[in-house]
């Protein structure tokens, strides 16, 4: 867990770091370490000022990517985004089911982090019993 006192902010990044904030990833603290968030064009641009962390970033999802490297340790990025478009594809064949609550908790960080995609792949090797219900 970081502690961060961030400035240079809108609702949406607030909001859902007060989300990360209630899950235990980040603490907000006033001696916390300085995160500047700057609305810039591009993708992702992380750096180190004397006293603080810059975050630039033109997308809220590349704003959280940044929260999720400092996280990690990582305070120096910069990187272009290679798809217009995040998303996650879960895998439910055989023995391959996620269950409902790890469904829901990737789906929350999903929001969080603003991606837009959620894709389910079934595959057909599975075949019910008979019940002698007619569907």
């Amino acid at each position: 867990m970081i502690a961060i006192h961030i400035c240079g902010t809108n609702s949406e990044v607030i909001k859902g770091l007060e989300q990360l904030a209630q899950v235990g990833l980040i603490k907000f603290a006033n001696d916390g370490q300085l995160i500047e968030a700057v609305k810039q064009d591009g993708g992702l641009k992380i750096s180190r000022d004397v006293n603080k962390i810059i975050i630039g970033y033109s997308r809220l999802a590349q704003f959280f990517r940044g929260i999720s490297y400092l996280i990690q340790g990582v305070d120096v990025v910069d990187e272009q985004p290679a798809f217009a478009n995040n998303g996650y594809m879960l895998d439910c064949s055989r023995n391959a089911v996620a269950s409902v609550s790890a469904v829901k908790w990737l789906i929350r960080y999903m929001g969080l982090s603003n991606n837009v995609g959620y894709w389910s792949c079934c595959a057909t090797g599975y075949e019910p019993r008979p019940t002698g219900y007619v569907f």
